[in-house]
């Protein structure tokens, strides 16, 4: 039974582990990739928004130092929130597979090989 304490004899007892609900991981994980992705579509425009700053400068438009700092200011400000949002969908995700695998060694589920903390590491490696 889950939760209950094994004893065999001669061995000290040990406790199983409950398996854990998802359900504070799963909207934190959903917020971090929609975050991520619409702060992606606005680098995008803000790129090509860069491009056609370009382009009318190579074209030998007539351009601003203010446009090109306007320019500039959007690019580095989406491209720090992309980097941000990058990170934390990744921290979400990765604790999200680290209670998943933790929840299949609890269960002892067949075929679980290793532990919750290298199915996460083997990301990084």
């Amino acid at each position: 039974m889950q939760g209950e304490v094994e004893a065999t004899a001669g061995a000290p007892p040990v406790a199983q582990e409950r398996p854990r609900a998802f359900g504070a991981l799963w909207p934190f994980l959903r917020y971090a990739f929609i975050a991520s992705i619409i702060v992606e579509l606005l680098l995008a425009l803000s790129t090509t928004h860069m491009y056609i700053f370009l382009d009318t400068a190579l074209a030998g438009g007539e351009v601003t130092i203010e446009e090109g700092n306007f320019v500039d200011l959007h690019q580095t400000i989406f491209a720090r929130l992309y980097l941000f949002t990058f990170v934390v969908s990744i921290v979400a995700y990765c604790r999200y597979y680290y209670r998943a695998m933790k929840n299949l060694t609890a269960v002892n589920a067949a075929g679980v090989e290793t532990t919750p903390f290298w199915a996460v590491g083997y990301f990084f490696v």
